[in-house]
């Protein structure tokens, strides 16, 4: 194998090729999503050990401080920006005043430790778990409509034209190195009302994705209010198939 500058998220392993025409099999190195094990250890709540992919470059990354916030060298280390995520979309908290402190462990950065202000005051739907990278622990529908019954409703304050929607479609995939790499990753973005992206993430497994770019924007102190859900699927060649709330669609 030939060396090759690292990229992060980014793993070799040897493959091999089997060309058209019947030939021969041809050895050749693989770039693969790469994954590693992180544990969320919340105080007097559980622990949570997750499949991740680390995309961000090796920075040092200390931990987040209510008195000090981020204590790192950028303001949205992803470790924590998915620690954050998490904790927002489990109901743990939500916004970063529900937590006292998130820490990477100094003898194994594999952990993070977090303090939460009013662990009694939550509900955890889970704790103790080792989740997989592939779709979590999904309820059946019943708990998906018991959920949705819970929410206040949004109100609709964004729109985007057809040629706003693909831009940002296209702005995002240049943004996916992961997945010009290896062609199997998933990504997430939040845009504002000007249609900029605001964030992206990439994972290997689509929760991990949505969790970052929430946890950037807690961390970053975006407001996220009158997004709402607008499912569409298909979008490339200038179409889209939207599921979900097309009013929002011009």
């Amino acid at each position: 194998m030939t060396d090759k500058p690292e990229q992060h998220g980014v793993c070799a392993v040897p493959a091999y090729f089997i060309p058209a025409g019947g030939e021969a099999p041809v050895e050749e190195e693989c770039l693969v999503v790469r994954e590693n094990l992180l544990t969320i250890d919340v105080q007097d709540i559980g622990w949570y050990t997750l499949m991740w992919t680390p995309t961000d470059s090796a920075r040092e990354v200390v931990g987040f401080a209510q008195a000090q916030g981020v204590l790192a060298d950028t303001d949205d280390p992803e470790v924590l920006a998915l620690t954050a995520g998490f904790l927002f979309t489990e109901g743990l908290i939500h916004d970063l005043g529900d937590i006292v402190i998130m820490e990477v462990c100094s003898s194994d950065s594999s952990i993070v430790r977090v303090e939460l202000m009013d662990p009694a005051g939550t509900t955890p739907k889970r704790r103790n778990v080792t989740i997989g990278s592939s779709c979590s622990v999904c309820g059946g529908r019943e708990a998906v409509d018991e959920l949705v019954t819970e929410l206040d409703p949004i109100q609709v304050t964004t729109h985007l034209d057809n040629e706003q929607f693909s831009q940002l479609m296209s702005a995002m995939r240049e943004l996916q190195t992961v997945f010009e790499t290896t062609g199997g990753c998933h990504a997430a973005a939040v845009f504002n009302r000007d249609a900029e992206i605001i964030a992206m993430a990439e994972d290997l497994g689509r929760h991990n994705a949505l969790d970052k770019v929430i946890g950037k924007c807690l961390l970053r102190k975006i407001e996220l209010s009158g997004c709402g859900v607008t499912l569409c699927g298909f979008v490339r060649g200038g179409r889209a198939t939207i599921y979900s709330h097309p009013q929002r669609i011009t």
